[in-house]
């Protein structure tokens, strides 16, 4: 685990906006900080079909996103666009305090990022703040755990944090059973210390060897 950075871990970004999540955070999200999106597990479709129009000010995507920080009196907020020149995405990157991976498909947002030569800087980074939800934060994850009808998979992700395993999207009504055997295979088969489940009302916050849960979580 890069222990340089702090991490924040979300079913949702929107949890960012609430009260109980501002007061844990906004000493890490600080005025002035500058944010970059990376939105690569959103579809290709979306991608390089709608991009242009949806990270542009007044798309959707953009106001949405931008939304969860702007309490937080953010100075600027970018998001990673395929057609960018592969100069300036670095560029967003290495000039931003705040690296946001949005939700979306884990596969994607791998490929997307070994496709534009990120995975490797990514890795290397250190001394910023990840504020990763759903997709993005299972990928940065040594190993990670996706239920797909109900039959478990273990994958491959970053290797940026390796003390938590973490449940996204958690429902305590639907997943409990689900979760009792997500512990099973996550002591099993996953070197991370720690589980737990997150509801969209739910996230940790990972500095160095220090998890701290904010509003609904479980374990």
């Amino acid at each position: 685990m890069n222990k340089k950075n702090t991490y924040i871990m979300l079913s949702d970004g929107k949890f960012l906006e609430s009260e109980v999540c501002c007061e844990k955070v906004k000493n890490i999200i600080k005025p002035f900080s500058r944010v970059v999106c990376i939105p690569f597990a959103c579809s290709p479709k979306f991608l390089f079909e709608k991009s242009d129009k949806e990270f542009s000010y007044d798309g959707d995507f953009y106001k949405q996103h931008y939304g969860h920080f702007e309490q937080y009196d953010v100075s600027d907020f970018y998001i990673i666009n395929p057609s960018d020149p592969i100069g300036f995405i670095e560029w967003k990157i290495d000039h931003c305090d705040i690296i946001y991976l949005s939700g979306g498909s884990m596969e994607e947002l791998k490929h997307m990022l070994k496709s534009f030569g990120l995975w490797r800087k990514i890795k290397k980074i250190e001394s910023k703040i990840f504020i990763a939800e759903s997709a993005g934060a299972l990928v940065l994850q040594d190993k990670y755990i996706v239920f797909k009808n109900d039959i478990p998979f273990r994958r491959d992700g970053l290797d940026m944090v390796d003390i938590v395993n973490i449940f996204v999207h958690y429902d305590k009504e639907k997943h409990e059973d689900l979760f009792r055997e997500f512990k099973i295979l996550s002591d099993c088969t996953c070197k991370q210390s720690f589980v737990y489940a997150l509801p969209n009302n739910g996230g940790l916050i990972i500095e160095e060897n220090k998890v701290t849960k904010v509003g609904e979580v479980y374990d």
